[in-house]
């Protein structure tokens, strides 16, 4: 059994890195339906990936675990490819072929003669990797415990029969990288509509009263006047 490796960089709000090595942990494909629905032929699960979490250093192994040699043509090999699943959203730089390249210990297994690439019998080799300074970044989630990403390696082998002859019907390698998610999504902040104000019942209708009043304030004033200015006929009916 092989692990995949690679390096999580995890980019904090401080523009420190802090960077950490671990290695894919190898399932069954039956465990998630995600890997039939890739076709997956060996399958990982990497573990929790959260917003900001940066993805580099990634790599492939190439592993002949039989008696006989293999062979691998370079115009046979796809390349990886990550894909986003539900809803979440990923950053890739380069986004571009550059992404990907052939290791050293690859190409020192180049047969000249027949342009080919031969792995000798119980013999593993790192044959391809990211490329420095590529990356991918996570950029948005779903909900805890969903699947973020599959990463999906291709790999196109024959094997070198006993009589020389390169074997024709391999079926492609398909290993799956699946990568789930450590947090929940914070949900978009939705506006709650503002009630609408409860109709002010009308007023009962009232009598109104002012015009009264202003005559009745007028007459008084009247009266005291008339008061004021007869005041001395008034005092001295009131002494007789």
């Amino acid at each position: 059994m092989f692990k995949k490796s690679l390096l999580v960089a995890t980019l904090l709000l401080s523009a420190t890195v802090t960077s950490t090595y671990w290695a894919y942990e190898e399932v069954n494909c039956s465990s998630k339906a995600v890997y039939s629905e890739y076709s997956c032929t060996q399958c990982f699960n990497w573990w929790e990936v959260s917003k900001w979490t940066n993805i580099s250093f990634l790599d492939d192994l190439w592993v002949n675990d039989t008696w006989v040699k293999k062979i691998m043509y370079k115009e046979e090999q796809t390349m990886p490819v990550m894909t986003a699943l539900n809803w979440s959203e990923i950053k890739k730089s380069p986004n571009s072929d550059s992404f990907w390249e052939y290791t050293s210990e690859f190409n020192a297994l180049l047969d000249n003669s027949l342009d080919w690439y031969v792995l000798p019998a119980w013999k593993t080799i790192s044959w391809l990797k990211s490329a420095m300074w590529a990356w991918f970044m996570v950029d948005k989630t779903p909900a805890k415990w969903q699947d973020v990403w599959i990463l999906v390696y291709d790999i196109t082998s024959h094997n070198i029969l006993e009589s020389g002859e390169v074997a024709t019907n391999n079926t492609p390698h398909k290993e799956c990288v699946v990568y789930t998610s450590w947090e929940n999504t914070v949900p978009p902040v939705v506006e709650q509509p503002k009630p609408e104000p409860k109709p002010v019942p009308e007023k009962m209708t009232e009598v109104k009263t002012w015009p009264e009043m202003y005559f009745l304030i007028l007459l008084m004033a009247f009266a005291l006047s008339l008061v004021v200015m007869n005041r001395k006929v008034i005092l001295e009916k009131i002494k007789k």
